[in-house]
């Protein structure tokens, strides 16, 4: 009967499966009797009864397998079908784009044309909102004359149906190193670009502000951030190296030393593997500056050893050029550079990525065998991506994961200010390429390829400021914006001119203030479904797949990194960053056990539950393990300029830099964030500045866009209300106020010799000048911040509102109903986050 069963599988018609949009005639029996039974690869989409679930639009088509399993007296025959579920359509109609403008000087004398790189996407204006659309042109460069003028190049849209779309580029005669400014209109800047000192102005892109190091902080055991870290370093402790190595070394063709394989996203039939050890590296690299635990570094050193050992091993084999490291072989990337989408394709540059990121926090650790590994990385990339157009790369990175890499940018821009700072390259034997050495290999050529990863899908509507994030993959996108941050502070060198290197810190900071103020639950998360949505439209996305918690682990590594840079110290970056680690981070971790579990979304909805990834090996368990460790970066911040000192985390913790004349203990208990004590052993600087969160002001969320969100029994209208901040210095009560006589940028005099501490309305802070006329030590300092019940209402439904108090989101469970901060909620207990609430309280 097996050629029964064969024949009636044989006979199956399921019609077009190529663009699959609506449930699909599943049979259950076959011609000649045989039952049949269904089995799909990945029910998200389309499930065994063939009913079909289109991906968001954004989320690009997805291919499933269905599986048909014939059975005809006791005979079994299985046939497979390819399906693609078609991703939902953009329903909005566009009504505009808003054209191109493109500033280019010439150098005088020049004759040769120039040519101008037309971008391949753009904002598209619609009548909900904007969308990044790709864009059509008859070639991908305009080729201009070197002489004053403009030139209107004429495309389209890619979307159906298409739309008009021009690109203007204005030609200047000005001597200049750089034939064309990158920057739009709309960014407002007018520099000439001529024979400007490059050196001198992009200064004002490097930080202002530097962090005091990891290995200065150490947060108190009992505390929240330190019961956290030493979950996790226990964890850590527990991992087998060799089997992190496992796939590599399987891959590279040597010896697995027993070792078993990993498990999840790792597994050795997972496209992603890989990823998890370089996590991994980066949490060693970050445990061992923040806890110095010596058995870590040990084992960071075997880590960084072993991959070494395979990046040796893949130079010689056939056809693999020197440089290459990964768990699998080059296919993936081939396939990428072929445009294979997802799911046969699952981001190779992402998890490349992880691993560079991982050798570059090691090195930065003092591992320094990892930087040798690190730059034969980044000259493979570079070999790699330099042959490609940079129309091709767009296509690449335009592509839905499949072309998902990360932030390949940041550390590429990372390895080059190093190798920058060391004088060039490492002059690694396992590259036997001459022009690899030196200066080739150095600072520009990582630079260089850094800005092959440039992405215009997110690049170019921010460079028009406007939000077109709905229908972007949300951890996608951030990592590449913390990329352009990096950039920006390396300009100054060749391939990054001063309006370059501005135009990415411009954009970072765009990206930025749109996340915040736009697309943000109250527990500092982004995202429904791994996806930006449409902006303030909170309420309408509340869901049990919200919040990625990799999308917050980058949106503070990006907040920390904006926060260093500009003449003031912009409160927005410490409260974010305390409102995501207070709620978002503090409830992502399983504290049952050093499990390294993580949560992958925190549920915003109705009866939400946490639940958290132990053995899945997701990219979301990855950053779980390193950004507890984190939690100390920019916790302290050192001007050099104004010689002052900024406490910008209120936690338990200890802070021990000598070398930068600090030695101080702050005291502020999880259960009372609003009780607050210094005691100062030693500080050299002139001024000491302490943040007042937003909740101490008045607010019950932080000022991202500008609105009123006070306590409800709080004024409307005028400035903060410091009234109610209770200060002492050495025991004796301060007020808390303006002083005309405090000139806090020189600290000529201390105002608290006088009865008066100032508040700093720009920046958020008290301000307490440490040289005084009489000479005395500022030892002790005790603050007291009111504290009280908060509303935040979703944008759009004043009805629907988040519950805090101080800092933290209050959740409600249990039969009983008791209200919680979300991070005490117990595992798997259903709880709500939004509550309905009259739109007058």
């Amino acid at each position: 009967m097996t050629a029964t069963a064969q024949s009636d599988a044989d006979a199956i018609t399921l019609g077009n499966l190529a663009t699959v949009e609506f449930d699909l005639d599943l049979p259950s029996t076959g011609r000649h009797g045989s039952r049949i039974a269904w089995q799909s690869s990945d029910d998200r989409w389309l499930d065994s009864t063939g009913r079909v679930h289109r991906p968001v639009f954004g989320r690009g088509d997805r291919k499933v397998t269905l599986t048909a399993t014939v059975t005809n007296d006791g005979d079994t025959v299985t046939r497979d079908f390819a399906v693609t579920v078609v991703q939902q359509p953009y329903t909005a109609a566009i009504r505009s784009v808003p054209p191109i403008m493109r500033r280019c000087v010439a150098d005088d004398g020049r004759t040769a044309p120039l040519h101008v790189r037309l971008p391949s996407w753009r904002a598209a204006i619609t009548d909900i909102g904007a969308i990044a659309v790709p864009l059509v042109w008859p070639d991908a460069e305009a080729v201009v004359r070197p002489a004053p003028g403009r030139t209107v190049v004429t495309g389209h849209t890619g979307t159906e149906p298409s739309f008009p779309v021009t690109a203007v580029i204005d030609v200047e005669s000005e001597h200049s190193g750089s034939a064309e400014d990158s920057a739009d209109d709309a960014m407002g800047d007018n520099g000439s670009g001529g024979n400007d000192d490059t050196n001198a102005d992009s200064m004002k892109l490097k930080p202002t502000l530097r962090n005091v190091p990891l290995t200065a902080i150490r947060f108190d055991a009992d505390s929240v951030i330190g019961r956290d870290q030493r979950l996790r370093l226990e964890y850590l402790r527990s991992l087998d190296d060799d089997r992190l190595l496992y796939a590599f070394r399987q891959a590279a063709g040597i010896d697995t030393c027993d070792a078993q394989p990993m498990t999840g996203w790792d597994s050795p039939d997972c496209l992603l593997r890989g990823h998890t050890t370089g996590h991994v590296l980066s949490a060693y690299a970050l445990c061992v500056q923040a806890t110095g635990d010596a058995g870590i570094r040990g084992k960071l050193d075997h880590l960084v050893d072993g991959l070494a050992e395979v990046q040796r091993a893949f130079a010689k084999r056939s056809g693999c050029r020197p440089g290459f490291l990964s768990a699998y072989d080059e296919c993936q990337f081939d396939d990428l550079e072929r445009l294979v989408p997802y799911p046969d394709v699952w981001a190779p540059y992402y998890t490349l990525h992880k691993i560079l990121a991982g050798l570059i926090d090691a090195y930065e650790a003092g591992a320094t065998q990892a930087l040798p590994i690190a730059e034969g990385i980044g000259r493979w990339v570079a070999d790699r991506l330099g042959r490609l157009t940079p129309e091709h790369r767009q296509r690449m990175w335009s592509t839905y994961i499949a072309g998902e890499f990360g932030g390949m940018n940041e550390a590429l821009a990372r390895l080059a200010a190093i190798v920058g700072e060391r004088g060039g390259g490492s002059g690694d034997d396992n590259d036997d390429d001459s022009d690899h050495h030196g200066k080739h290999c150095g600072a520009e050529r990582f630079l260089t390829t850094a800005r092959y990863f440039d992405n215009d899908r997110l690049l170019e509507p921010l460079r028009q400021h406007v939000d077109a994030l709905d229908g972007m993959h949300a951890n996608q996108h951030i990592p590449q914006a913390i990329g352009y941050l990096a950039l920006a502070e390396q300009s100054g060198i060749h391939v990054i001119d001063r309006r370059t290197g501005n135009m990415y810190l411009q954009a970072a900071e765009r990206f930025w203030h749109e996340v915040v103020s736009s697309h943000l639950y109250a527990i500092g998360g982004t995202g429904q479904g791994e996806m930006f949505r449409t902006p303030n439209v909170v309420a309408g996305s509340l869901a049990d797949d919200t919040a990625e918690t990799c999308a917050t682990y980058n949106l503070l590594k990006l907040a920390d990194g904006l926060r260093r840079h500009g003449d003031v110290l912009s409160p927005e970056y410490g409260d974010y960053i305390e409102l995501a680690l207070r709620n978002h981070i503090a409830a992502s971790i399983d504290s049952s056990a050093p499990n390294g579990g993580s949560t992958y979304f925190l549920p915003t909805c109705e009866d939400g539950r946490r639940s958290f990834d132990i053995d899945g090996n997701t990219c979301c368990h990855g950053t779980g393990l390193e950004v507890h460790f984190r939690a100390g970066e920019g916790a302290v911040l050192i001007d050099d300029r104004s010689d002052a000192v900024h406490i910008q985390l209120l936690e338990s913790m200890n802070v021990d830099a000598p070398d930068d004349g600090i030695v101080m203990r702050i005291d502020a208990a999880d259960e009372t964030p609003n009780i607050i004590h210094i005691h100062i052993d030693r500080l050299a600087a002139a001024t000491l500045r302490v943040r007042v969160p937003w909740w101490a002001l008045g607010r019950a969320f932080p000022d991202f866009d500008g609105h009123d969100d006070r306590h409800p029994e709080q004024p409307r209208g005028g400035g903060p209300d410091v009234t109610g901040i209770v200060v002492a210095v050495n025991g004796c009560p301060v007020d808390v106020g303006r002083h005309a006589g405090c000139n806090h940028d020189t600290a000529e005099y201390g105002i608290v010799e006088y009865g008066i501490v100032e508040y700093d309305a720009s920046t958020h802070e008290l301000v307490f000048p440490m040289k005084r006329p009489s000479g005395t030590s500022m030892t002790d300092i005790d603050i007291r911040f009111p504290i009280g019940i908060g509303i935040v209402r979703t944008p759009d439904d004043a009805g629907t509102a988040a519950i805090t108090w101080g800092p933290y989101v209050m959740a409600e469970y249990g039969d009983s109903p008791r209200f919680e901060p979300i991070a005490r909620i117990p595992a798997d207990v259903p709880y709500q986050l939004y509550f309905r609430i009259d739109e007058k309280a």
